[in-house]
């Protein structure tokens, strides 16, 4: 029977507001958020729609995700890059996502993520440089995933749809820091960008169909 199943899904904006959901909806069958306003019903629900990217990561091992022993798999967005750094909305200090969050753009310059992406093409100097800082801590980042995992790093989400034409340069930072590449084709862009939640719950679907024909 087709249905819409989540495991460890962490959804937000910015910050995760739900964390380790696991939700199992049935074709046919009515499913009943119950919760006060602000717990997180819609956001859930926009996350399960496609309408907003979900949050945290995941480590696939021949193409099965794997959870960890604690379900805490993939959450790389809380690895401490800077111990005693920016506050992060989580409540500890100096975590990728403290650092990495495209929120980052609104709260330390009070502008929308088209705004900033705009700006930082027509050359503003205050962008370019939240811009490097960003992208000298995301490169720390995917150097601790990669130096730990070897292995292919897809970038997903809201970000992939900005940062391509800084791929590059992205890539060239993390070579700068690495002990052993010299080359860091193996970190690309998810081509389903803020889609990949869509593409996701579309191929749970097709692939249930399949193995009714």
């Amino acid at each position: 029977m087709s249905c819409c199943e989540t495991q460890n899904l962490a959804v937000g904006y910015g910050a995760p507001l739900l964390r380790d959901i696991a939700l199992h909806a049935e074709r046919g069958k009515i499913l009943a958020l119950i919760g006060p306003n602000g717990a997180g019903k819609s956001t859930l629900l926009k996350t399960l729609a496609g309408q907003l990217a979900a949050q945290g990561g995941a480590v696939l091992l021949d193409g099965v995700n794997y959870m960890g022993s604690h379900l805490h798999s993939g959450e790389f967005g809380h690895m401490c890059l800077v111990p005693g750094g920016r506050e992060c909305r989580c409540g500890k200090r100096g975590c990728l996502e403290a650092y990495c969050s495209t929120a980052r753009f609104s709260d330390d310059l009070g502008i929308t993520r088209e705004d900033f992406f705009a700006g930082l093409e027509a050359g503003n100097k205050e962008y370019r440089l939240l811009w490097d800082d960003y992208l000298d801590h995301l490169a720390i980042g995917i150097y601790n995933i990669h130096i730990v995992l070897d292995c292919d790093i897809v970038m997903g989400g809201v970000l992939a749809q900005f940062i391509e034409p800084y791929l590059d340069d992205l890539r060239r930072r993390v070579i700068d820091i690495s002990s052993f590449d010299t080359d860091a084709s193996y970190l690309r862009c998810s081509k389903y960008r803020k889609w990949t939640s869509c593409v996701g719950v579309a191929l749970h679907f097709i692939a249930d169909f399949l193995d009714t024909i």
